[in-house]
């Protein structure tokens, strides 16, 4: 007997092109529709701003840093052992209570994010020991540039930014979405059904404008806890709706986070389900991203470890690296102490007045 097709949700499939701009049209009549007043979303126009964390006696010295690291748009993160002393407030400056000669206090989630780690004058070696044994193998690599942070004040934004494409627009049931989880990760979950010959959910960011250019870099990463199912990164330089995308798969592990690294030269050209030999994707200007769950790899290949039903990818950020190194310890000290831990990162020393936020935000 055959098995009768479920039916094809029309609604999903007109809002899906509105989203993206597919029929011009389309997005302000479906607010109308749905009683919205017609607005144009906005998209990210540039990658999340860096994340830093500064650690030494709250004087006047730090106070100036982070006034300067704040007004350059980067995210702090600042050791306090006693927060209530601050009065200065800022939605993008986190208060820590941490104190570093107790080494139990530094736990793995200080680092998350985190591609810095700026130490002021005054800070005992034994703290500074500490605090950089705690760090290591958990920063970014000393040369990467978050893309999209899901743990920080920008969340909401980010959330306008994706939208799900699922295979409802060839005719498929599957469904999708993205949400952000205790503010601090985002969720990318759904069902995948092959019914009526479908057998895809994803999300994707409408277009960058401008464009990303990412041009000095080589690799993407992303810092992920999956279900143990396999799922595809694709990237896009073109603002075609219908246009090339170019694809990497990655297999996770269930319940543990991990960085997966994507080599921008290991992407695979992808156009409606076809691989092509002559593309390449031009990281100057990178229009789009997306995330996936299919049934299918590439030329029709089917995914070894898919199975319909419920999936979940939880993500914290995706970045790009390989680009200039930039230090990951930055000591504002001439007189810095030299302590064994200094010697597993990439650091600088400068003098208190040679740092200037603006520079470092040029160069890092």
């Amino acid at each position: 007997m055959t098995k009768a097709p479920k039916s094809w949700d029309l609604g999903r499939f007109v809002q899906t092109l509105a989203d993206f701009d597919v029929v011009p049209f389309l997005r302000p009549l479906t607010q109308l529709l749905q009683g919205q007043s017609p607005q144009i979303l906005s998209t990210m126009t540039q990658p999340s701003p860096q994340t830093l964390l500064v650690a030494g006696a709250v004087n006047g010295t730090q106070s100036s840093v982070i006034s300067d690291l704040l007004a350059q748009g980067f995210f702090v993160k600042v050791i306090a052992i006693d927060t209530e002393q601050w009065a200065f407030q800022h939605p993008h400056l986190t208060l820590l209570s941490v104190d570093l000669n107790q080494p139990t206090s530094l736990t793995p989630d200080l680092f998350i994010n985190l591609s810095t780690i700026i130490c002021l004058p005054g800070l005992e070696p034994s703290a500074l020991q500490t605090l950089l044994t705690a760090a290591q193998g958990h920063l970014l690599p000393p040369d990467s540039r978050i893309l999209f942070d899901f743990s920080q004040p920008l969340t909401t934004a980010l959330k306008e930014t994706w939208r799900a494409v699922d295979d409802v627009v060839m005719g498929g049931v599957s469904r999708s979405s993205i949400r952000i989880v205790d503010s601090d990760r985002a969720v990318f979950t759904g069902v995948v059904s092959t019914d009526n010959n479908g057998g895809f959910a994803s999300v994707r960011t409408r277009d960058f404008q401008p464009p990303w250019d990412l041009s000095s870099f080589t690799e993407f990463g992303l810092v992920v806890k999956g279900d143990g199912k396999r799922y595809k990164f694709i990237v896009r330089s073109e603002d075609r709706w219908d246009g090339v995308g170019y694809s990497r798969s990655f297999d996770t592990q269930p319940g543990l986070w991990q960085t997966i690294t994507v080599p921008i030269n290991e992407l695979i050209p992808v156009f409606r389900a076809k691989t092509l030999n002559d593309s390449q994707l031009l990281r100057s200007q990178i229009y789009a991203m997306q995330l996936m769950h299919s049934k299918f790899e590439y030329n029709r290949e089917l995914n070894p470890t898919f199975s319909p039903g419920l999936f979940t990818l939880e993500l914290k950020n995706i970045f790009a690296s390989g680009g200039h190194p930039k230090p990951q310890i930055v000591l504002l000290d001439a007189t810095a102490p030299t302590v064994e831990a200094l010697q597993n990162f990439r650091y600088q020393v400068l003098s208190p007045n040679q740092f200037n936020a603006k520079t470092f935000l040029t160069h890092c």
